[in-house]
C-alpha cells in the first residue's frame, strides 16, 4: 500500500504544538497506511528537527502511518523514517536508495511535465508535481490536464501526487484520475480537515 495523502509540515502556520495536535487528529481519523507525514520545516535547527521528528515518528507508528523526511537522508536514518522526499536540489533518487536501502519509500519534487522523465527521478517511488491548482513560489498553476499527462508519462511504475492549492474539491478530482495529493494549507488553515480526508476516501468510518 502507498499513502494517498502526504501531509507536509509547516509549523509557521500553527506553531509546533498545535501542528502536532492537528497531525495527531488527521492520523487518528484516517485509515491506517493512508497518510505520510512529511517533515519539512527548514527553519528549524538540526536539533529541533530531530526532536520534532522523534515526536512525529511516535505519532505515525502509533497510528500505523508513514513518516517521510525532506532531503536529510541522515535524519531519515536516525529517525528510522519510512522514506524521504527529495527536492530539486537534492541527490537523485538512485543515490538516496543506495544509502537508505531498497525498502525506503522515495518521493521527489517536479515542477514541469518535461522533467518527469529526468534521470534524477528514475528510481523514485513517487513524484510530487507542483503547483497544480494554484500558483506557488512564483510558478504558474499547471492545471488538471497536467496531471492527466503526468500519469501517462510515469505509467504504472511510479505514483503521482498533486501539490499546490489542493482543497477537498481538487482532491476529489485527483482521486478520480488516480493521483494522490500532497497538502499544506488544506490541513492547517481551516478548522476542520475532515472534508479533505472524506474527498480522498481515507476517513475512518
Amino acid at each position: 500500500m502507498t499513502p494517498t495523502l502526504i501531509a507536509v509540515t509547516d509549523i509557521a502556520r500553527l506553531g509546533w504544538e498545535r501542528t502536532e495536535r492537528r497531525l495527531e487528529m488527521i492520523l487518528a481519523r484516517s485509515v491506517p497506511g493512508a497518510v505520510a507525514v512529511q517533515l519539512r520545516d527548514r527553519s528549524l535547527s538540526a536539533g529541533e528537527r530531530y526532536r520534532f521528528g522523534k515526536q512525529l515518528r511516535k505519532l505515525t507508528r502509533d497510528r500505523q502511518q508513514w513518516l517521510l523526511i525532506n532531503d536529510r537522508l541522515d535524519l531519515a536514518l536516525a529517525l528510522e523514517a519510512d522514506g524521504v522526499h527529495l527536492g530539486e536540489q537534492s541527490v537523485g533518487a538512485s543515490e538516496a536508495r543506495q544509502l537508505l536501502g531498497p525498502s525506503a519509500w522515495i518521493s521527489a519534487a517536479c515542477h514541469a511535465l518535461d522533467e518527469l522523465t529526468a534521470p534524477r527521478l528514475a528510481q523514485a517511488d513517487a513524484i510530487v508535481l507542483s503547483p497544480v491548482f494554484q500558483p506557488r513560489k512564483g510558478n504558474p498553476a499547471l492545471g488538471l490536464e497536467a496531471l492527466r499527462e503526468g500519469l501517462q508519462a510515469v505509467g504504472a511504475q511510479q505514483s503521482l501526487y498533486a501539490l499546490g492549492g489542493v482543497d477537498a474539491d481538487a482532491a476529489r478530482r485527483c482521486r478520480e484520475l488516480g493521483c494522490g495529493v500532497a497538502a499544506i494549507g488544506a490541513l492547517y488553515d481551516g478548522p476542520e480537515p475532515m472534508p479533505l480526508l472524506a474527498a480522498l476516501d481515507i476517513a475512518r468510518e
